[in-house]
């Protein structure tokens, strides 16, 4: 199984007093899955929507590290999407990582590592 490399975010800058929340979304009409860690400390994992994953003040100098597993369910294509949405920080942070998939029915791995500053 080939799964997409892990992908190294540029570094997050928070505001110290505000939440920082996190979106996943899977695209290309798949399903799929995801889990978040705080340095080596697992968080939580389902489906993440305008989460909140703490305040900047207590994530800075930490990495948020997120994988999502998602399944081809889509009899129409084997491309797969994820997009990853951090909102609370300077700026909006966000990434859609792709993939494709050899066969039908076969899952894909992806793997986000987010320095917070």
């Amino acid at each position: 199984m080939n799964h997409p490399p892990i992908h190294e975010a540029p570094v997050y800058t928070v505001d110290p007093d505000s939440n920082v929340t996190l979106t996943i979304i899977i695209g290309e009409a798949q399903l799929g899955i995801s889990g978040a860690w705080l340095d080596a400390t697992f968080m939580r994992k389902g489906d993440f929507t305008k989460q909140v994953i703490g305040k900047g003040a207590a994530l800075a100098g930490k990495m948020l590290r997120l994988r999502t597993l998602v399944a081809d369910v889509n009899a129409f294509t084997n491309r797969m999407a994820v997009t990853y949405i951090l909102e609370g920080g300077k700026k909006t942070y966000r990434e859609t990582l792709k993939w494709e998939v050899a066969q039908d029915g076969d899952p894909a791995s992806f793997s986000i590592a987010i320095p917070i500053a």
